[in-house]
C-alpha cells in the first residue's frame, strides 16, 4: 500500500466521485481509478461501489477511511 493510494482514496471518499477527486488532485480519472483498484486488490476488499452516478463507499470502505 502506498501513501498516494490512501490519499487518492480519501479524495474519492470525500467527493463521492472519481472525476472530482482527479480534478482536486490534478491527475487523470484513469490514474485515480487504477490506484484505487490496486489498493483494493492489495487489501482484498472492495472499498467503493461504482456506478454512473458516482461512487459510494462500502462498509469496509467507510471503516478504512475512519481508521
Amino acid at each position: 500500500m502506498e501513501f498516494r493510494q490512501v490519499l487518492y482514496y480519501d479524495a474519492v471518499y470525500r467527493n463521492n466521485s472519481i472525476s472530482k477527486a482527479a480534478q482536486e488532485l490534478f491527475v487523470t480519472q484513469q490514474c485515480v481509478s487504477k490506484q484505487i483498484s490496486i489498493l483494493e486488490k492489495e487489501i482484498g476488499v472492495n472499498l467503493l461501489v461504482r456506478s454512473q452516478n458516482g461512487v459510494v463507499p462500502t462498509e469496509e470502505g467507510r471503516w478504512f477511511h475512519e481508521h
